[in-house]
Formats: structure tokens, sequence, C-alpha cells
């Protein structure tokens, strides 16, 4: 039980006390007085409710049970920290993205692709069409610009193609055709387009949007940006297995059968 000494105020003599205050400081409340202010607040509240009629007992003691549930896995979280991240889980991921961190000169670009194939158009039809995409494309300088151009121009030809922003890539990537890569790195500079080009996937045109430093971020510099990222999937983890441990310590049983039945 609280002690009197930790009454910070009294509202129609029910007590609001001081470890309530501290909860809403760590939500975020900025001050004590601003803290008990909201209490108070709330307490008038709840009290108007009920006294017209809104505050039905299961409907009060089921709000409560969600603040406390909210407030408890809100507490697990705050004291879960980066610090609680695993250093092999963090080591793992930087294993799997370190092209992130580690890489030479990247190029940034949008490209539109005229598709062929068995869903797409005829190779020359779509050649025409990425000839006067690259004409029409010449006269806009950033992404907004060469999208809006090019869907402008598929609505009004009804031609069946693609506009992407890819991820930036280096001069050797193999993920994409090396006639694609070719045509990107020879674009000169910024808002430079590529003449019409053939791939298996159809005829493309891009447009060279920036060009992006060499990184060499090492594992112990990309430590603490790394944590910070797993940081929330911990958390979860934490709350998930209080709730498990909970669950069995508990020995709480579902009632399919009726649970079933009540089910429209």
């Amino acid at each position: 039980m609280n002690s009197r000494s930790d009454i910070v105020a009294l509202v129609d003599g029910v007590p609001i006390f001081m470890e309530e205050a501290r909860f809403m400081l760590d939500g975020g409340v900025a001050t004590v007085g601003e803290a008990v202010d909201v209490l108070v607040d709330n307490e008038l509240l709840a009290a108007e409710a009920i006294r017209r009629g809104w505050g039905r007992a299961d409907d009060v003691e089921h709000e409560r049970t969600k603040a406390l549930a909210a407030r408890l896995l809100q507490r697990v979280g705050k004291e879960t920290t980066v610090e609680d991240v695993d250093l092999d889980e963090i080591k793992k991921r930087y294993s799997t993205q370190k092209k992130r961190f580690v890489h030479g000169p990247l190029r940034k670009v949008i490209h539109a692709v005229v598709l062929t194939g068995k869903k797409g158009m005829a190779s020359d039809e779509a050649r025409s069409a990425a000839r006067e995409i690259a004409v029409v494309a010449a006269g806009v300088f950033d992404a907004d610009g060469f999208e809006a151009e090019v869907k402008a121009l598929e609505k009004k030809n009804g031609w069946n193609l693609k506009v992407e922003s890819l991820p930036p890539f280096e001069r050797n990537d193999s993920r994409f055709a090396t006639a694609f890569v070719d045509a990107a790195y020879n674009i000169g500079g910024p808002g430079g387009i590529s003449p019409a080009f053939e791939t298996k996937f159809g005829w493309h045109v891009i447009m060279m949007l920036e060009d992006l430093p060499a990184s060499d971020v090492s594992f112990e510099d990309a430590r603490g940006i790394l944590a910070e990222e797993i940081l929330p999937s911990v958390r979860a983890r934490r709350a998930q297995k209080l709730v498990s441990r909970l669950v069995r310590e508990a020995g709480v049983f579902i009632h399919d059968k009726n649970l079933g039945a009540g089910v429209p």
C-alpha cells in the first residue's frame, strides 16, 4: 500500500499517488505538475462518466486491464536497451548486409522498360516506344519528371511498361544484365538519358540520378546502427516471452468448443 506521504492530490477523496505521476513522466509528460494535472483530469472525467451511467463495471475493468497490460509491456520495452541485443545477432546482420556498408562507388538510376514477350509488345514496337520515351525524357531532369512523362505516354498509347527507381549499384553488379549496367554507367551525369537498348525483359531507357561515394564502414562502426535496428524485434521477443511464461504459470485454457460456437 502507498502511504499518505506518497499522495500528491485528492479528487473527491480519491488519492493520486506520486508513483502514478512518475508513470506519466515515463510516458512523456514533461513535469510532475503536468502529470498530476493529467491524472486529476482523468479522475474527474472518469467520475463524470460513471455519473452519466457510462461506466459499467465490466467496461471499466476491461479498460483498466488493457491499460495495465500496455503499461507493463511499455516498461518491458524501456528496460530493454541496445546493450541487450545479442552480439552474434548483430554480427549476422552485418554479414548479410555487408554490401550496405562496404562497397565501391554507386550509381542511382530510374528506368522505364517496355515489356516484350508473351505479356508484352513485339520487339520492334517496343523499340519504337522506348525511343519515343528517350526523346520525351530528355526534356526532364529528375525522377518525378521522368516517371510522369513515361506514365503519360503509357496512358496515351496503351503500352505495357514498368517504371522503377533501383537501389544504387556498383559498376560490376551482377544482379542486373550486363547491357543494363553498361548503359547506366555510360551516361555522362545526373539527368542524363541513355539511348533505348534491349535486354531479355524488353526495351529500356535509363535516367541517371546521382553517383554515391564508396564506403568502408567496419563492423565496430556499424555495430551501434545495427543494434538500434534490431532493438524493436528484441523488445517484441521479450514481451512475447513474458506473455508465454505468464500463460504457462497461470494455466490458461481456451474453450475451443465454446469459442467456435460463438463465432457467427
